[in-house]
């Protein structure tokens, strides 16, 4: 391969997956559900190029996944492409946890042991599901045609950070009415109602924001694809287990910790901070990372969520200017 062309594939597939992380940071202030979803299905369609598409929910009440918006695909055969996840789609059983891949003889759809639908010129469906706390909230679909390009290993991993990114729209939405005018932000409602719950059973909860700073320079696209892996699956894998993780940018990271005090809270963050700076450590790519986070606890913060909101970033502004200034002062 030409190494120019390889060069902006690299840099290519890299804006690819920053621009899809940066849609979060929009993403997650939209006060509208049916805006919300928009903004998903406008990243699959107009962005990744994948079309007709379509985001399907579930249904509490009757255990249906419904579909409750799609971009280019015939409104009339909607309400008949809702399932329950005890059904199988063409006799394949719908994992929870990831991905599946769902080829249509001839067009036709069988769910469960109804009747065949016909979906004109769609031979292949994509399945992605939209998983939050444990629980799955829905699924990301493709429809795709003879001859349109099927998602190769990259495309599949921006599909499902997609699909990671609609998590907290559908669980902060899950229990509006569309009809209801008073909407809060994802983040804000997400503090809302694990202070909420916090009260309840009378236990204290705590909240974070991490942002990430590179120190250095990455003279290639995928060293830094490959540090940027790095650090989420870190994350992932000591937050995911202990309460909401999301990514409000590539960079930045907002948690909460259910059941945990300040200490502990700070606790994780001063080891997670080491874990991350160490890892690049071994690196020989010249560049590394440094972290910076600011931890709040409920009561002592704030009263309500616009209160913890303004007292997380306006402490982390603190810190990133501090570093700022360290640096400047080094040079």
């Amino acid at each position: 391969m030409n190494p120019v062309t390889d060069h902006g594939n690299q840099n290519n597939r890299l804006s690819q997956i920053v621009l899809v992380n940066e849609i979060a940071s929009i993403l997650y202030q939209v006060t509208d559900f049916d805006t919300a979803l928009d903004m998903i299905l406008d990243t699959v369609s107009e962005y990744l190029k994948y079309k007709p598409a379509g985001i399907w929910k579930t249904n509490n009440e009757e255990g249906q996944y419904e579909l409750i918006k799609s971009r280019d695909l015939d409104e009339s055969i909607r309400e008949g492409l809702s399932f329950s996840i005890n059904e199988t789609i063409n006799g394949q059983t719908i994992p929870v946890n990831q991905w599946i891949q769902l080829d249509l003889g001839n067009s036709l759809l069988r769910i469960g042991q109804r009747p065949a639908i016909h979906l004109p010129d769609v031979t292949t469906i994509f399945l992605f599901p939209i998983n939050y706390r444990d629980r799955l909230m829905g699924f990301l679909g493709l429809f795709l045609s003879e001859g349109q390009r099927i998602p190769d290993d990259h495309d599949i991993r921006l599909l499902n950070i997609v699909a990671t990114q609609a998590a907290p729209v559908l669980f902060s939405f899950d229990t509006l009415r569309k009809t209801d005018q008073n909407y809060e932000s994802i983040i804000a409602k997400i503090i809302r109602d694990r202070m909420y719950e916090a009260q309840l059973v009378l236990s204290p909860i705590s909240f974070s924001v991490f942002r990430i700073t590179p120190s250095g320079k990455f003279e290639h696209a995928l060293p830094l694809e490959d540090a940027i892996r790095t650090y989420q699956k870190i994350f992932h894998d000591r937050l995911e287990p202990l309460g909401d993780l999301i990514w409000l940018t590539l960079d930045t990271l907002f948690f909460v910790y259910p059941r945990a005090d300040l200490f502990q809270a700070e606790s994780i963050c001063a080891r997670l901070q080491q874990e991350v700076e160490d890892a690049f450590l071994s690196h020989n790519s010249g560049a590394s990372f440094f972290l910076k986070y600011v931890c709040l606890g409920y009561p002592q913060s704030g009263k309500n969520a616009t209160e913890i909101i303004n007292a997380l970033w306006f402490r982390l502004f603190e810190e990133l200017s501090e570093q700022h200034r360290l640096e400047s002062s080094t040079v």
